[in-house]
């Protein structure tokens, strides 16, 4: 199997034979793991699902065509890791960014109280405007500090990445209403607050 081509394993991808991908995982698997975790000083899990999902777009890559050929699969394979270590790292900053964001919009103690109470009424009217789902998943997360994948199986998402992904849209839909609302009732918005 080493010396598998990328059109061999396509045509195995396309017969439904995905042996090729058990190979890459135990074949590379740790290879990437240690490799990123050196590089990166993530975490075992972080780089566990960096290389599961690495290994879900290089079938993406190979059934799509994207990918004609590959010189040396391993090195391949952990530039995909890397690749989705650092999107998830992004992700992560936004959402730390997001949660900075509201709690200071909230907890800001230096506004004078009358422009504390309308901001404050305008983020939690905000809350309350969008659908159940999305203030589930926004409670569960920024108050009750759950993790995603608890969140998915709490509400009932086929995964964490679902999870993640209603999370950052509810969050955008929040924004905006809050947006919306500001301008509306003509609440005074300060550079880099909400």
């Amino acid at each position: 199997m080493e010396t598998m081509s990328v059109s061999a394993m396509k045509k195995a991808m396309e017969t439904g034979d995905h042996a090729v991908l058990g190979f890459i995982f135990q074949e590379y698997g740790p290879y990437c793991i240690n490799r990123l975790q050196k590089h990166t000083s993530c975490g075992l899990k972080d780089a566990e699902d960096a290389l599961m999902e690495a290994i879900v777009r290089f079938r993406r890559q190979v059934l799509s065509g994207k990918v004609q050929q590959v010189t040396h699969l391993r090195e391949y394979i952990f530039r995909i890791c890397l690749n989705v270590h650092k999107e998830q790292q992004r992700q992560r900053l936004q959402a730390e960014e997001h949660t900075y964001e509201v709690r200071s919009a909230l907890y800001d103690q230096q506004e004078q109280p009358e422009v504390y109470q309308q901001k404050k009424e305008v983020v939690l009217s905000s809350f309350y405007s969008l659908g159940e789902r999305c203030r589930q998943i926004l409670s569960s997360f920024y108050v009750d500090d759950m993790s995603l994948s608890d969140i998915a199986d709490k509400l009932d998402m086929a995964s964490a990445d679902v999870a993640k992904t209603a999370r950052f849209r509810c969050f955008k839909k929040w924004l905006q209403a809050i947006e919306d609302k500001q301008q509306r009732s003509g609440v005074v918005q300060e550079k880099g607050s909400l």
